[in-house]
């Protein structure tokens, strides 16, 4: 379902003892994948209609807002899951050379060496696992490309995420935005949990290099 639209029209008469009362309200709501539009004609002493209208703009107002932490922070949340990702898988292959007596040689010598492999290592895998791990998730999140000028330099036309439309404006879950929400929760998820497990990854790094330095001392 890419666009729903509803249309209510209500018609009926309130009379008391000293006067009859007509009412007619009507509600258009149109909702897109991008975008909503509601036309109302509600009569100004109707309060049934009324009280339906702000049902309708209360919910309105209250619905999560597009450009939240997961869009904002979408470089950081990227980048620390990947790291924490790659710094396990990198730290295994940087400690392989250890095999091997030239490269041994040059881990003992240049105690600095393996670190600079493993975060170096861990950087390369981090960025290219951790934003595969998210990007499913992020495809329909994400804001679209606007031009934003053309690079004179690199001859090439410049775009960048169209930010103004998501600030201030609320995500509607139709079409190919149906698990946005479900999306949004997921990737909070995985940045909470590979957040705490980065710096714990970090502490083993720095135990595995202060290991090499000592061997590099006694041998």
């Amino acid at each position: 379902i890419k666009n729903i639209y509803c249309y209510f029209y209500i018609s009926y008469s309130k009379t008391s003892p000293t006067m009859k009362q007509d009412y007619r309200s009507s509600m258009n709501l149109f909702f897109y994948e991008t975008k909503a539009s509601f036309d109302f004609n509600i009569s100004s002493n109707d309060p049934d209609c009324q009280a339906i209208y702000n049902l309708i703009k209360d919910i309105i107002l209250n619905a999560p807002l597009k450009y939240d932490e997961v869009v904002s922070k979408k470089d950081k949340i990227t980048r620390t899951v990947g790291l924490a990702i790659g710094f396990i898988p990198a730290m295994i292959i940087a400690i392989i050379p250890m095999f091997f007596e030239i490269t041994r040689n040059i881990y003992l010598n240049y105690y600095i060496v393996y670190p600079i492999v493993a975060l170096i290592l861990g950087y390369l895998i981090g960025g290219t696992i951790g934003a595969s791990k998210l990007d499913k998730y992020y495809e329909n999140i994400v804001p679209e490309k606007k031009y934003a000028g053309y690079d004179s330099v690199n001859n090439r036309s410049v775009y960048k995420d169209d930010i103004d439309s998501y600030v201030g404006s609320s995500e509607i879950l139709i079409g190919k935005n149906y698990r946005n929400l479900e999306y949004r929760n997921i990737i909070m998820k995985e940045y909470k949990k590979y957040k705490a497990i980065l710096p714990k990854v970090l502490l083993v790094l720095l135990g595995i290099s202060v290991v090499i330095i000592i061997l590099g001392l006694i041998i």
